[in-house]
């Protein structure tokens, strides 16, 4: 039986972009929601082909229902961005792939500006794990190495590693301030 009364299984790769075009762009779908949610006047392509991928994987209600899109409609990009880790639950339960289709989504969604921090650092540990929370028994969201740059977006307290309370949030989640040099600084909470 064709998928959509149209499209031979298996797909084929043609058939397959065809199938997910036709379900991004039929009426009173996944676009037209962005469309008539998002009333933010600067949208750019990018936020909002993340926000079509969020809409189609969570459905036109979670967009309606949140708080993504109220900060967006306030034109707060950063926080609104920030929001996308909230979603990566599924039975009650964070899911990796969710967690990391999240975390692309808000790359894509800042790719084009609208998203900056004054705040960065880099990592000093070999493996530096993203936690869901401030604490180091919280679920893993992602992971960072040895040197590479991150931008932090605010400072909280948490489980306190080798002395330090502190943990930055970066883009998915937390990591201990301990492990972070900071390279650029701005606001007065950027320090470890």
């Amino acid at each position: 039986m064709p998928l959509n009364g149209k499209y031979p299984v298996p797909l084929s790769l043609a058939h397959g972009e065809a199938l997910l075009s036709d379900d991004l762009t039929y009426p009173g779908s996944y676009e037209d929601c962005i469309t008539k949610e998002i009333t933010y006047g600067n949208l750019n392509a990018n936020q909002y082909s993340a926000l079509v991928s969020f809409a189609f994987n969570l459905g036109c209600g979670s967009v309606q229902s949140s708080t993504l899109k109220t900060l967006l409609n306030q034109g707060n990009t950063l926080s609104a961005s920030l929001e996308f880790a909230r979603w990566i639950y599924a039975g009650g339960e964070p899911l990796l792939g969710l967690a990391r289709r999240r975390e692309a989504e808000r790359v894509l969604f800042c790719t084009s500006g609208g998203c900056e921090t004054s705040c960065a650092g880099s990592v000093d540990a070999d493996t530096l794990n993203i936690r869901l929370n401030p604490d180091s028994s919280s679920f893993i969201v992602g992971s960072l190495t040895n040197g590479q740059r991150v931008d932090i977006y605010a400072r909280t307290t948490g489980t306190v590693i080798n002395g330090n309370p502190y943990w930055f949030r970066v883009g998915p989640g937390y990591v201990s301030a301990y492990y972070i040099n900071i390279v650029s600084s701005g606001p007065s909470w950027c320090a470890k």
